[in-house]
Protein backbone atom coordinates (compact mmCIF):
# COMPACT_ATOMS: atom_id res chain seq x y z
CA UNK A 1 0.00 0.00 0.00
CA UNK A 2 1.74 3.36 -1.24
CA UNK A 3 0.05 6.76 0.58
CA UNK A 4 0.09 8.33 -2.53
CA UNK A 5 -2.65 5.73 -3.94
CA UNK A 6 -6.42 6.44 -4.57
CA UNK A 7 -8.71 4.20 -2.52
CA UNK A 8 -10.73 2.05 -4.76
CA UNK A 9 -13.88 3.52 -5.61
CA UNK A 10 -17.16 2.43 -3.16
CA UNK A 11 -19.04 0.78 -6.01
CA UNK A 12 -15.71 -1.33 -7.17
CA UNK A 13 -15.32 -2.86 -3.61
CA UNK A 14 -16.18 -6.82 -3.20
CA UNK A 15 -19.48 -8.43 -2.47
CA UNK A 16 -19.56 -8.14 1.41
CA UNK A 17 -17.46 -5.38 2.25
CA UNK A 18 -18.98 -2.49 4.91
CA UNK A 19 -18.17 0.37 2.77
CA UNK A 20 -20.02 -0.99 -0.62
CA UNK A 21 -23.02 1.06 -1.02
CA UNK A 22 -26.18 -0.88 -1.08
CA UNK A 23 -28.89 -0.75 -3.91
CA UNK A 24 -32.16 1.00 -2.84
CA UNK A 25 -34.59 -1.80 -2.53
CA UNK A 26 -38.06 -1.51 -4.14
CA UNK A 27 -40.63 -3.17 -1.36
CA UNK A 28 -43.89 -2.24 -3.99
CA UNK A 29 -42.41 -4.59 -6.32
CA UNK A 30 -42.29 -7.50 -3.80
CA UNK A 31 -44.58 -9.92 -3.09
CA UNK A 32 -45.15 -9.18 0.84
CA UNK A 33 -46.76 -13.18 1.19
CA UNK A 34 -44.00 -15.04 -0.12
CA UNK A 35 -41.09 -14.49 3.23
CA UNK A 36 -38.53 -16.14 0.98
CA UNK A 37 -38.58 -13.42 -1.27
CA UNK A 38 -38.92 -10.73 0.94
CA UNK A 39 -35.43 -12.21 2.78
CA UNK A 40 -34.02 -12.69 -0.53
CA UNK A 41 -34.46 -9.22 -1.39
CA UNK A 42 -32.94 -8.09 1.97
CA UNK A 43 -30.01 -10.16 1.63
CA UNK A 44 -29.08 -8.78 -1.70
CA UNK A 45 -25.16 -8.13 -1.28
CA UNK A 46 -24.85 -8.80 2.45
CA UNK A 47 -22.86 -12.30 3.65
CA UNK A 48 -25.28 -15.23 4.71
CA UNK A 49 -24.16 -18.83 5.81
CA UNK A 50 -25.62 -21.44 5.74
CA UNK A 51 -25.23 -25.04 7.26
CA UNK A 52 -26.31 -28.58 5.71
CA UNK A 53 -26.46 -31.53 7.16
CA UNK A 54 -25.86 -34.80 5.39
CA UNK A 55 -27.64 -37.87 6.05
CA UNK A 56 -26.52 -41.85 5.83
CA UNK A 57 -23.27 -40.53 7.25
CA UNK A 58 -20.10 -42.84 7.00
CA UNK A 59 -17.13 -40.81 7.07
CA UNK A 60 -15.60 -37.51 6.89
CA UNK A 61 -14.09 -38.22 3.47
CA UNK A 62 -17.23 -39.01 1.89
CA UNK A 63 -18.89 -35.48 3.69
CA UNK A 64 -16.42 -34.04 2.09
CA UNK A 65 -16.79 -35.77 -1.55
CA UNK A 66 -20.43 -35.06 -1.48
CA UNK A 67 -20.36 -31.97 -0.45
CA UNK A 68 -17.64 -30.62 -2.72
CA UNK A 69 -20.00 -32.14 -5.68
CA UNK A 70 -22.72 -29.71 -4.29
CA UNK A 71 -20.32 -26.80 -4.16
CA UNK A 72 -19.74 -27.68 -7.90
CA UNK A 73 -22.94 -27.82 -9.19
CA UNK A 74 -23.90 -24.46 -7.37
CA UNK A 75 -20.81 -23.08 -9.53
CA UNK A 76 -22.17 -24.49 -12.94
CA UNK A 77 -25.31 -22.74 -12.09
CA UNK A 78 -23.29 -19.46 -11.44
CA UNK A 79 -23.99 -19.25 -7.40
CA UNK A 80 -21.02 -18.22 -5.49
CA UNK A 81 -20.69 -20.17 -2.30
CA UNK A 82 -17.34 -21.40 -0.36
CA UNK A 83 -17.65 -24.46 1.72
CA UNK A 84 -16.51 -25.41 4.73
CA UNK A 85 -16.72 -28.76 7.08
CA UNK A 86 -17.86 -27.89 10.00
CA UNK A 87 -18.71 -31.56 11.76
CA UNK A 88 -18.33 -34.84 10.08
CA UNK A 89 -21.68 -34.43 8.70
CA UNK A 90 -22.34 -30.72 8.58
CA UNK A 91 -20.97 -28.65 6.56
CA UNK A 92 -21.28 -24.95 5.92
CA UNK A 93 -21.21 -22.74 2.45
CA UNK A 94 -20.98 -18.96 2.77
CA UNK A 95 -22.38 -17.21 0.14
CA UNK A 96 -20.84 -12.99 -0.76
CA UNK A 97 -24.33 -12.07 -2.07
CA UNK A 98 -27.13 -13.43 0.23
CA UNK A 99 -29.62 -13.29 -2.42
CA UNK A 100 -27.68 -16.57 -4.34
CA UNK A 101 -28.47 -18.21 -1.05
CA UNK A 102 -32.09 -18.95 -1.46
CA UNK A 103 -31.32 -20.08 -5.04
CA UNK A 104 -28.47 -22.34 -3.42
CA UNK A 105 -31.60 -23.72 -0.43
CA UNK A 106 -33.76 -24.90 -3.38
CA UNK A 107 -30.77 -26.92 -5.15
CA UNK A 108 -29.91 -28.37 -1.71
CA UNK A 109 -33.00 -29.45 0.06
CA UNK A 110 -33.62 -31.41 -4.09
CA UNK A 111 -30.34 -33.18 -3.13
CA UNK A 112 -30.38 -37.51 -2.01
CA UNK A 113 -28.27 -36.76 0.59
CA UNK A 114 -29.52 -33.93 2.38
CA UNK A 115 -31.05 -34.10 6.12
CA UNK A 116 -31.76 -30.60 6.69
CA UNK A 117 -30.71 -26.93 5.25
CA UNK A 118 -30.37 -24.12 7.67
CA UNK A 119 -30.46 -20.50 7.14
CA UNK A 120 -31.19 -17.39 8.59
CA UNK A 121 -32.89 -19.15 11.92
CA UNK A 122 -35.17 -21.43 9.81
CA UNK A 123 -34.53 -25.12 8.98
CA UNK A 124 -35.82 -26.98 5.87
CA UNK A 125 -35.76 -30.81 5.70
CA UNK A 126 -34.27 -32.04 2.15
CA UNK A 127 -36.75 -34.31 0.09
CA UNK A 128 -35.21 -37.41 0.89
CA UNK A 129 -34.42 -37.15 4.85
CA UNK A 130 -35.51 -39.42 7.53
CA UNK A 131 -38.19 -38.70 9.69
CA UNK A 132 -36.76 -39.80 13.04
CA UNK A 133 -37.96 -37.30 15.14
CA UNK A 134 -41.59 -37.72 13.99
CA UNK A 135 -41.54 -41.13 14.69
CA UNK A 136 -39.90 -40.54 18.77
CA UNK A 137 -42.70 -37.59 19.07
CA UNK A 138 -45.16 -40.72 18.30
CA UNK A 139 -44.02 -42.66 20.79
CA UNK A 140 -44.41 -40.36 23.22
CA UNK A 141 -47.39 -39.47 22.29
CA UNK A 142 -48.99 -43.09 22.90
CA UNK A 143 -47.46 -43.11 25.88
CA UNK A 144 -48.88 -39.92 27.49
CA UNK A 145 -52.00 -41.55 26.29
CA UNK A 146 -51.29 -45.11 28.08
CA UNK A 147 -50.60 -43.04 31.14
CA UNK A 148 -54.05 -41.47 31.01
CA UNK A 149 -55.80 -44.44 30.59
CA UNK A 150 -54.30 -45.64 33.14
CA UNK A 151 -54.86 -42.91 35.67
CA UNK A 152 -58.67 -43.37 34.61
CA UNK A 153 -59.46 -46.63 35.81
CA UNK A 154 -61.18 -44.96 38.93
CA UNK A 155 -58.38 -44.55 41.10
CA UNK A 156 -57.63 -40.87 41.93
CA UNK A 157 -53.96 -39.73 42.25
CA UNK A 158 -52.73 -37.06 44.18
CA UNK A 159 -49.71 -35.21 43.40
CA UNK A 160 -46.75 -33.74 45.87
CA UNK A 161 -45.37 -30.43 44.72
CA UNK A 162 -42.27 -29.93 46.49
CA UNK A 163 -40.90 -26.35 46.63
Amino acid sequence: WDEDEEPIPADELPYGHPDRPQAPLDFSKLDMNNPGDVMKATKKGKTVMMFVKVNHFKEREETEQVTSLWEMGLYNNHVQAERTLMEDHTVMFLFRDGADAWEAKDYLVEQERVEEVQLEGKTYKGNFAEEKEDQGKKKIKKEKTKKKKKGKKGTTTKNKVEL
